[in-house]
Parts: C-alpha cells; structure tokens; sequence
C-alpha cells in the first residue's frame, strides 16, 4: 500500500541541496532517502528493522532530549495522526535543528495534513512552500533565530512520558489507547486473572495494564515478560510494572514473526492483539499473533485472548490449539480460553 504521505515528504526532501545532517522523526523507509549522515527515529519495531536492513545505522527507536541541540541542518517529519503526538515531534525537531535549519512535515489528507500549517506557525515557522500530492501535503519551513519556547517547552512536556491522571498509568501519546483503560483488556483481565500461574507472557502489552491487573490477581505468577512492537509502550510498562512481586521482563519484538519469542515456552499468555493498519481493518497480525503463540506455549499451555465480537479468529484457535472456549461474550466484545495441543 502506498504511503502518500511519505511519497511527498520525499518529494518534498529531494530538491534540497544535500545538507550535512537529517534527522528523520516518525521514519519510514524509502528508497529514495539520502542515507549519509541520517539520524532516524522509530519506535515500531517492524518499520524500525525495515530501516535496519537497508543499512542505517544511525537508527533510534526514541528520541533523546538530552541528545546535543541545534546540531542538524534538516528535519523530516511524518506527521502523526495524534495532534499531541506530532507537537512533540516537532518540538523535538526544533530543539534540534540549527538556526535557519529546514523543517519538512508531510500528513496525509484524512490524517492531518490541513492543520500542517496552523501548528507549524504557532511554533513560530517561516512557512517557505507547500506541496500536495498523492493524496497528501507538505509544508516546508525555516527556522528563524526566534521560535516558540514556551509553546515548545509545553508540547515536549505534554508529549513524554508521564503519569496519565485519567488511567493511573504512565503513557505517552502515541502508544495504542494510551489516554484510556481498554475496555477490552479490562474484560479479560477480569476473565483470567484467577487462573494465570507459571511463567507467562502479555502478547502486545501497551501500556502494561494487562499484565499489572493479573499480577495483582494472582500471587501463582512465578515469571512474566511483556512484549510489544511499539519501543515507547515498551518503557511505560517498565514504569508501570513496579512495586510487584516478581519483577516482570520486557521485550521489544514484532510478534507476528515466529521468531520474536525466545526458546522460553510459556505456561499461559495473555493478548489483545492490534486489528488495525491505520483506519482500514486488518486482522493480519492478530492471526500472526495466535500462530506465534501457539508456537511459544509448552504442552497443555492455555492462551487468553479478547477481540471484538465480529472479528473471526475462531477457525486459527480451533487449527492450532486442541480446545478453545469461548469465556465471555460482553460489551461488543468476546475472551477466548485455548489451550494447545498436547501431541
């Protein structure tokens, strides 16, 4: 599928003389990208390796603010969807650019791309040109030797992670439902938390909320790791696995790859696995995430899972695991209990 957004971000890019240092936030990889002095940071791990495979070897899966200011010549942004989340890119941007450094930000139509401009003044950008095409937008700007400290100041702030007051949690935006409690993860907490014991995994942890919910209904918990592709969710359930009787693991792995999950064989897992790429449906990765569960758990090993009711994941459990029970069925949504084949 093709990202216009990122098709014109490089269009965008290409005319301008080749500058000493880009940093690229939100990156994603395209042929077409000068790979000498690039730094790029993202935090999903699929776009991430795809970075990796293509030689880039200045690549980060967060920014650091503590990294050395107004050093690059150009920014690239690939403008999130999240307001919150593309201020404090550009926020990140800026505090790193040279005065009279080059700011690219591109946004698809439906994602975005109208508000470019308005969020990019406010910052106290010199808008240069604007460019639309492939169903998207570019704005091009300039540093002045005066931007918006204050307002810059406030979107770093807003946009790192932090102890959210709604949830409880420390979020950041960005990370899937980071401003909320998922009611479907809360569903199957309810539904499992009793009968998890042994060593076990959180398939897509987020946040951490699953996985804190069953160390707090289960003291039968000898070993847990939590793993997600998103680095940033990674580093909140860090922060939010505190304080438990076990000290959980983490892993920042793309698990719709089989080889994502060690040679550990899991006595119980618990998931709620993504649906979504963007705005269209996909049910891809969460088939993906039943194939590799099925393969991570030993003999006997019972797999917990919450979707919504009208997605059809029931013919993968019934292929791979030797029982599957449908729990619950509530609220838009269904817990399956499967347990896997003992041949």
């Amino acid at each position: 599928m093709t990202n216009g957004a990122l098709e014109t971000l490089i269009l965008s890019y290409k005319p301008l003389a080749k500058p000493e240092k880009v940093l690229f936030l939100n990156a994603q990889w395209h042929a077409h990208i000068e790979k000498t002095n690039l730094t790029a940071i993202q935090a999903f791990k699929p776009y991430y390796d795809h970075f990796a495979r293509n030689g880039i070897n200045n690549l980060h899966s967060m920014f650091a603010q503590n990294d050395p200011v107004q050093s690059f010549d150009t920014a690239l942004i690939l403008a999130a969807k999240n307001l919150t989340e593309f201020q404090y890119d550009l926020a990140c941007a800026l505090t790193s650019l040279k005065p009279g450094g080059t700011v690219i930000c591109a946004a698809d139509n439906k994602a975005g791309a109208g508000r470019l401009k308005n969020i990019m003044n406010a910052a106290g950008l010199d808008i240069r040109a604007e460019i639309s095409k492939n169903k998207a937008r570019a704005c091009i700007a300039q540093k002045p030797a005066q931007v918006r400290n204050d307002l810059i100041q406030e979107w770093l702030k807003n946009g790192a992670i932090h102890l959210n007051e709604k949830t409880g949690f420390f979020s950041q935006a960005g990370i899937y439902g980071w401003e909320k409690i998922d009611r479907g993860s809360a569903l199957l907490a309810a539904a499992c938390r009793a009968h998890c014991m042994g060593v076990g995994a959180d398939f897509g942890c987020g946040y951490g909320y699953l996985s804190k919910k069953i160390l707090e209904g289960s003291d039968k918990i000898s070993a847990l790791t939590l793993i997600d592709a998103d680095a940033r969710a990674v580093m909140c359930a860090e922060k939010n696995m505190e304080g438990h009787h076990i000290k959980p693991q983490t892993n920042w792995a793309d698990l719709t790859r089989r080889e994502a999950v060690q040679v550990v064989r899991y006595d119980f897992i618990v998931m709620n696995p993504p649906f979504h790429e963007g705005k269209i449906l996909d049910i891809g990765a969460g088939l993906s995430f039943i194939d590799t569960a099925a393969h991570a758990l030993k003999k006997n090993g019972h797999l917990w899972m919450v979707a919504n009711v009208h997605l059809p994941y029931e013919n993968k459990l019934s292929g791979l695991f030797s029982r599957v029970e449908l729990v619950v069925k509530k609220d838009g949504f269904k817990v399956f209990r499967a347990v896997k084949n003992t041949s």
